[in-house]
């Protein structure tokens, strides 16, 4: 809306309310199960229920046919409506080795020396790094000199590998939150979590799998493009 208010222009503006979904009962559909799982209740506004409580369907099975009895012998196709309430599983898994590596200096280093400037370096110490080492690097600026210039120092520590085994409640807590996360990350919107587990099993490399179990209840009827299109 605009008016006018002395000098000014008022206009006021509001967000445009979103149409409600219209459906072509005339207009045979048939609802699909978006998703595998258990049948739990159906509910049936238009069309035949094609499915039970207590069956097991697949994604992309029909749920409620888009049809009705017109007379004993003639059916007309119609757009299906209705919900169908199911128990739908989710699952996330995570993997980590049972083995750490640390690496300990071994108490051997070495210390090399360059004088520098803004356009030289002068090598006042060399030392020869270490196969597996940890370096740490200095810079002492040298006053009183017209020059910036300055003595950096590398030290060259040695360091050695040890492999120790971590604590097999640790590692199995670590890996059983990481699946949890990623089974909740697939879980839809649309969706209650009921119940979770995790399971646990050794893997090559001494390595153990975590796989965790996320159980919903869920609206799993939808419209055939929609269940065909609905990633696992």
């Amino acid at each position: 809306g605009v008016k006018r208010q002395g000098v000014r222009l008022l206009i006021d503006a509001v967000g445009e309310d979103q149409p409600p979904l219209i459906y072509d009962l005339n207009a045979a559909r048939d609802l699909r199960a978006t998703r595998d799982g258990v049948v739990e209740s159906v509910t049936v506004l238009a069309g035949v229920a094609a499915v039970k409580p207590g069956d097991t369907v697949r994604r992309g099975q029909v749920l409620i046919r888009g049809e009705e009895k017109v007379t004993d012998e003639l059916t007309r196709g119609v757009c299906a409506l209705g919900s169908v309430v199911a128990r739908v599983w989710v699952e996330g898994a995570a993997e980590a080795s049972i083995y750490k590596e640390e690496r300990i200096p071994t108490g051997s280093e070495r210390t090399e020396s360059a004088l520098t400037g803004p356009y030289f370096s002068l090598k006042l110490k060399h030392a020869e790094p270490y196969r597996l080492e940890r370096r740490e690097e200095s810079f002492l600026p040298v006053g009183g000199l017209f020059v910036p210039m300055g003595v950096s120092r590398v030290r060259h520590v040695e360091l050695r590998s040890r492999v120790t085994e971590r604590n097999e409640e640790d590692v199995k807590r670590e890996i059983s939150e990481k699946a949890l996360r990623i089974a909740r990350a697939r879980r839809p919107e649309t969706s209650d979590e009921i119940d979770k587990w995790v399971d646990y099993s050794m893997i090559e490399g001494g390595k153990i799998r975590a796989r965790a179990v996320l159980e919903l209840r869920m609206n799993i009827a939808g419209s055939t493009e929609t269940a065909l299109a609905e990633e696992e």
